[in-house]
């Protein structure tokens, strides 16, 4: 299953050997080094991963393996081929072309969508207004609190200390999202706070506390007709102690 994930690379990786063999000695440590880790990162078919990032991140084992396929394959295949026949010219231009379809269609449907830049699936429309008003605009240095932790980094351009590792967030950041006191999110280095209407609707008891100060709130269609629809909040609670 791995070789067949691999593709026309692996037809290129002998080739890459013989030239890193050559590399090694001409003393040329550095080109060497780099295709033998992808030695290293081929043998890694034989091992099974089973983290945080589930078992199909397996693949990602033998990325190097790839890489150093990518690199090389034009250059190598080309010198190759111009030493053989016409068949093995014709057999090398076919592989590549098989090689390249993917990035071919990937290309295609990118040129039809570049112009039109959409935002990640963690925002909606009312962080996308938040985000062209903020980003990079609040005080080096401050970290705003939020639920979603990558929302108010990806908004404000402001980072937070809210995860031990890229899939598990600390015990003492997500104790704060349950009970969201302005007094305890100041204390542990937090000048402001960002949330939605969802979120403020659990928690306004100590969200609305006298020592919070709004800075913005962006709102949706309902807010016209009165009605308390979506919003998101930015608030100041650096006074809040």
């Amino acid at each position: 299953m791995a070789a067949l994930e691999f593709g026309p690379a692996i037809v290129i990786f002998p080739l890459a050997f013989i030239y890193a063999r050559n590399a090694f000695k001409e003393n040329n440590w550095l080109e060497a080094g780099f295709v033998f880790s992808g030695v290293v990162s081929l043998l890694m078919v034989f091992v099974q991963y089973s983290g945080n990032a589930g078992l199909t991140a397996t693949s990602r084992l033998y990325g190097n393996f790839l890489l150093v396929a990518w690199i090389y394959a034009v250059p190598l295949a080309w010198t190759w081929a111009s030493r053989r026949g016409e068949s093995a010219q014709v057999a090398a231009a076919s592989l590549g072309f098989v090689a390249t379809v993917s990035g071919i269609i990937l290309f295609a449907s990118q040129m039809s969508a570049f112009y039109r830049p959409v935002s990640s699936y963690i925002l909606n429309d009312l962080d996308v207004k938040m985000y062209e008003k903020y980003w990079n605009k609040l005080p080096a240095g401050v970290m705003v609190f939020d639920a979603s932790t990558s929302r108010s980094a990806t908004v404000f351009g402001r980072g937070n200390v809210s995860a031990e590792t890229l899939y598990r967030k600390r015990p003492d950041y997500l104790a704060l999202i349950d009970a969201p006191d302005p007094i305890k999110i100041h204390a542990a280095g937090y000048d402001y706070m960002y949330y939605a209407n969802f979120y403020w609707e659990d928690h306004k008891d100590v969200l609305d506390a006298p020592c919070v100060k709004v800075i913005e709130q962006v709102d949706d269609i309902h807010s016209a007709t009165g009605e308390l629809g979506n919003f998101r909040r930015l608030v100041d609670i650096s006074a809040c102690k």
